[in-house]
């Protein structure tokens, strides 16, 4: 079977097709769930999308891996230190993203901050209902996307745009969605506001899903 022009099997093209635009718009619908009926406002909103990136950083963090064992020992060994170093960035950057978060949406009088690390015992603080299966649909889009799209698609032979690649989708989405999000949150946090973010954002990653999907893979 041919999708966008490259010849692949019929399960991986059905994959493509359907199945993975299915999960991506069902795990961007869950927040509407928790904000409809769960009570959810903007920080849990805004913290499922921070933990979002935290779980495109996992991915990223093997793709690079896997990008320099593809192409011999030495690229291998360049590419750990490419990871480790990503690594350290990466998480240094969605750490500050984390606090800014807090900073902005957060009612800090009710969450212990230096609980911050781990994670978990910070979430607990918050109980918010939900936020497993929020989670967890979106650990299952980033995993299909990686395994059926990213790993054949353009810039994987390139462990350093593997690594830059995931920079640019926070700029671009998390500062829009803050601004919104401060927009909604000085209106009162109204419930069509908060669906709007969340359309905002789906409609986002449906667009750079396709965008992957659209591009032509390197040649080996």
């Amino acid at each position: 079977m041919t999708f966008n022009g490259e010849t692949v099997p019929a399960e991986a093209s059905l994959i493509r097709e359907y199945i993975i635009p299915f999960i991506i718009i069902a795990a961007n619908f869950l927040p509407i769930y928790g904000v409809t009926f769960l009570g959810w406002e903007i920080l849990p909103l805004f913290l499922l999308y921070w933990v979002e990136n935290l779980i495109i950083g996992v991915f990223i963090f093997f793709l690079i891996l896997y990008t320099g064992a593809k192409q011999g020992v030495a690229v291998l060994a360049q590419s750990l230190f490419t990871a480790a170093f990503f690594t350290v960035h990466y998480g240094m950057f969605c750490m500050c993203h984390g606090v800014f978060i807090f900073e902005l949406f957060g009612n800090t009088g009710d969450v212990d901050m230096t609980a911050f690390f781990p994670f978990s015992a910070l979430f607990k603080d918050l109980h918010i209902p939900g936020f497993f299966w929020a989670v967890l649909g979106i650990f299952a889009a980033e995993f299909f996307q990686t395994v059926f799209v990213s790993l054949k698609r353009d810039g994987i032979s390139n462990p350093k745009a593997v690594m830059f690649s995931p920079y640019g989708r926070i700029v671009i989405l998390h500062v829009t969605i803050i601004f919104g999000g401060l927009l909604a949150q000085s209106l009162g946090s109204p419930l069509w506001a908060l669906m709007m973010l969340i359309l905002l954002k789906t409609a986002y990653d449906f667009i750079m899903f396709k965008r992957k999907t659209n591009d032509k893979p390197e040649p080996s």
